[in-house]
């Protein structure tokens, strides 16, 4: 039997065989003290260092860009290797079922690879549920929404997530999409359609949910806080 096993590193499309690390060695302690606040803090006097340092490699998110860039020879120097994402995660507060959610959205999956739909799924679960715990936008947005629209040869159209008192729809994108131009006409479409209603149309890729959850939320933010000032 292999002493090694298949793990896909985050950031990179292929596995690679890592050995399996060993049980940690020497007394461990019975439990431990752990304080969530902007990071996970765990009291280190009782460690020793071999835990310690297990602890450490177990808590650090990769960042996916800081890979990518490294394998295509590409300077890492502005890409940090743990996630920004997870630092706002933390940030806004996380709960077993959100940092579930979170990892699904977050990971690497390439374009033609089987379970692409369902990455996207759980990066518009993940998002919903991340607004519905933030209380600028608890309460205010709907999933996967059909709108009174015709579309496509149909009487309505569906959007991904939408704020109905300040008309705001936010569009998931797998990166397929801007790959085939059928399906990037379609979403223009689509957009002017929303628009020519009086929707505000947020439309981002559904890769971007885990690794740029800041410049998402920031963006979702602005636009509700303009449109609310516009309606005032």
């Amino acid at each position: 039997m292999s002493d090694t096993a298949p793990d896909r590193r985050a950031g990179s499309g292929r596995a690679d065989h890592r050995r399996k690390e060993p049980p940690v060695a020497g007394p461990l302690p019975e439990s431990l003290e752990l304080v969530l606040g902007d990071q996970i803090y765990i009291a280190k006097d009782a460690l020793s260092p071999a835990l310690r340092n297990r602890l450490v490699r177990l808590a650090a998110f990769q960042n996916p860009e800081f890979y990518k860039a490294q394998a295509m020879r590409l300077p890492t120097y502005d890409k940090p290797r743990v996630s920004a994402s997870v630092r706002r995660l933390v940030r806004d507060g996380v709960d077993a079922p959100l940092a579930n959610l979170f990892v699904h959205a977050a990971r690497h999956v390439p374009p033609d690879a089987e379970g692409v739909n369902r990455a996207r799924s759980a990066s518009e679960a993940f998002l919903y549920r991340r607004l519905e715990t933030l209380p600028g936008t608890a309460g205010r947005f709907r999933l996967n929404v059909e709108l009174p629209i015709p579309f496509d040869g149909w009487g309505r159209m569906e959007v991904d997530l939408l704020c109905a008192e300040a008309r705001v729809a936010v569009e998931l994108d797998g990166a397929q999409h801007l790959a085939d131009p059928d399906a990037y006409r379609r979403d223009r479409r689509k957009d002017l359609l929303l628009q020519e209603n009086g929707y505000f149309v947020l439309r981002f890729l559904a890769e971007d949910v885990g690794t740029h959850l800041d410049d998402v939320l920031d963006a979702i933010l602005r636009t509700l806080s303009h449109r609310q000032r516009r309606q005032s």
